[in-house]
């Protein structure tokens, strides 16, 4: 028995680096609160206000979508945005920074269930401090693959405690989280080989294999997700992608694929402590409960196949597109931890490993938030050009401006200002308002032209260019 004292140390053990997650993280990324609609954002906020949530019922080519990813869930985020808060992307990056929060909080109650709860808050913080998660997290469009992530966690911590505690519901809510953790990107399909191999462990260790029936549930939405995303997409494009195909080098991609992870992320220092972690964890596999040993190794081993083996047709494009990389990291860096702390029994080693991991991955998030991240692509576009504010400004003339002009070099690509064009158009209703021009020789003549300059747009002088 617990004394009060004892319960509530235990308690504040367990809130405090909740609280301290979800501070960091919504302060952290407040600064997404001044920023406004880019990349995809513009047409995905045409389809949801043209279409509602058709996007669930209709397949992709009869509503105009390219037929390549099933990111069904992302379109009902961009359409409750869109409810509540019309064109104004601040419900939309304040549901945004809601998610991240949200997801940092899933990933610390999930491996507090594994290790201690201070190194699960120090390891949310830091991976969601990476370069590969700041880079997703400012942009909306990117916003399933961390709520995938969040769903996820909630799927696998229900699991965990069904088997432990019982109550049927808990596990057909946990393959609910699944589904729609699947429902927000494909990448999170592979899960199910989590499920299987920790099921499999558990019957193993439990020397019955009454625990394999629980799969049953995570089977059932496979066999609902397979077809589903075939009526979607097509069968010709059950796994497909955006842009060309890339030629897979074989081993050369997959080396790569880790090099870039690790250097994109710069991740070098912290292998030493990880390399560390390796070798204390071969040795406590002499001394361990070697069949149970095994297990632990089993279930790691098979949740990393699982996520590398659908990741390795993708690898090639991590030299363009860091995205596909997100839920590689989370493992890579997530599996040695999780070893260390299951497998290392001894108090005094574990606390050792817990402290080295604490200050570790907190020396990691400091020089993340000091160092890497203000040196992103996004980042150092808005440092030397303004690249926040100045879509604000160009994108609201796109949208409201009630005569015709031209705006010259808008920040964005081309389809983000043809979807503000039918917005404006189609949503609103009005046919006058600017576009754009890329080149000023290809400005119509008969029209003024503008362009962004401190923070405002400003009259063009025209006739001195030499036009061909």
């Amino acid at each position: 028995m617990y004394t009060s004292r004892e319960k509530t140390v235990h308690l504040l053990n367990i809130v405090i680096p909740g609280i301290i997650v979800v501070s960091f993280l919504g302060y952290y990324y407040s600064f997404l609160l001044e920023t406004w609609w880019m990349f995809d954002d513009s047409q995905h906020v045409k389809k949801v206000a043209l279409d509602g949530l058709r996007v669930f019922t209709t397949p992709a080519e009869e509503l105009g979508m390219i037929p390549a990813n099933f990111t069904p869930w992302l379109l009902f985020n961009y359409w409750i945005d869109y409810k509540i808060g019309g064109l104004d992307p601040t419900t939309a990056h304040i549901h945004q920074v809601i998610s991240v929060t949200i997801c940092g909080l899933a990933i610390y109650w999930v491996l507090s269930h594994w290790m201690s709860t201070w190194l699960a808050a120090s390891f949310s913080l830091f991976f969601l401090s990476t370069p590969v998660s700041y880079t997703i997290i400012q942009i909306l469009c990117t916003r399933h693959y961390i709520e995938g992530l969040l769903y996820s966690c909630l799927s696998v911590v229900l699991l965990k405690n069904f088997i432990e505690k019982g109550g049927y519901w808990k596990l057909i809510f946990s393959a609910i989280a699944y589904f729609v953790a699947c429902l927000n990107k494909e990448v999170y399909v592979p899960l199910f080989g989590f499920f299987t191999a920790y099921l499999t462990f558990i019957a193993i260790n439990n020397r019955s294999w009454s625990a394999i029936r629980h799969l049953l549930p995570y089977i059932v939405i496979v066999l609902i997700y397979i077809p589903y995303r075939a009526y979607a997409l097509g069968w010709d494009r059950l796994i497909s992608g955006y842009g060309p195909k890339i030629e897979h080098q074989g081993i050369t991609d997959v080396v790569n694929f880790f090099t870039r992870i690790i250097n994109f992320n710069h991740f070098k220092g912290l292998m030493y402590s990880y390399v560390l972690l390796l070798f204390v964890s071969l040795a406590v596999v002499f001394k361990a409960n070697k069949l149970k040993t095994l297990g632990i190794f089993m279930v790691g081993a098979s949740f990393a196949v699982g996520v590398l083996v659908p990741a390795y047709p993708v690898m090639p494009t991590a030299r363009v597109n860091y995205n596909y990389t997100f839920v590689a990291v989370f493992v890579m860096l997530l599996l040695p931890v999780l070893w260390a702390n299951i497998l290392c029994r001894s108090k005094k080693l574990n606390l050792g490993i817990n402290l080295l991991l604490i200050i570790a991955f907190s020396f990691s998030t400091y020089k993340n938030l000091s160092v890497y991240n203000p040196q992103s692509p996004l980042a150092k576009a808005n440092l030397h050009r303004d690249i926040f504010k100045r879509t604000k400004v160009e994108g609201e003339a796109f949208l409201f401006a009630e005569r015709s002009f031209s705006i010259l070099k808008p920040a964005g690509a081309k389809w983000h200002h043809a979807g503000l064009y039918d917005i404006r158009e189609r949503v609103l209703q009005s046919e006058t308002g600017p576009k754009a021009c890329y080149k000023i020789c290809d400005c119509p003549k008969s029209k003024a032209i503008f362009a962004y300059s401190d923070g405002e747009l400003t009259k063009v002088e025209t006739g001195k260019e030499t036009c061909n």
